[in-house]
């Protein structure tokens, strides 16, 4: 007589989920990031356009005193330049 052989064990590591169900969360992923790549189309093209119309900050129309504030000469050389404002320590040099 043959010994009875084990009856194999499934294991339903996803919960037991039914196909159609991964099929649904499947077509979601799908969309979703097909929505996604549709946003971020539309948001390059706000950001493009937005660029078209030059700097967001001219130097020369600062009309705001509180931008250039110095409480304290800085410890260098020309003192009234930041330290990484080369433009200002061309001019200060030429003088």
């Amino acid at each position: 007589k043959k010994a009875a052989q084990p009856k194999a064990v499934t294991r339903n590591m996803s919960g037991g989920h039914s196909s159609s169900d991964l099929d649904t969360w499947r077509n979601i992923s799908i969309g979703g990031f097909g929505f996604m790549l549709l946003l971020a189309g539309y948001e390059y093209y706000v950001h493009k356009q937005h660029h078209e119309h030059g700097p967001h900050f001219d130097a020369s129309l600062n009309n705001y005193p509180y931008m250039k504030t110095r409480n304290k000469a800085y410890p260098w050389s020309c003192s009234d330049c930041n330290l990484f404002d080369q433009k200002c320590w061309d001019a200060n040099r030429a003088k």
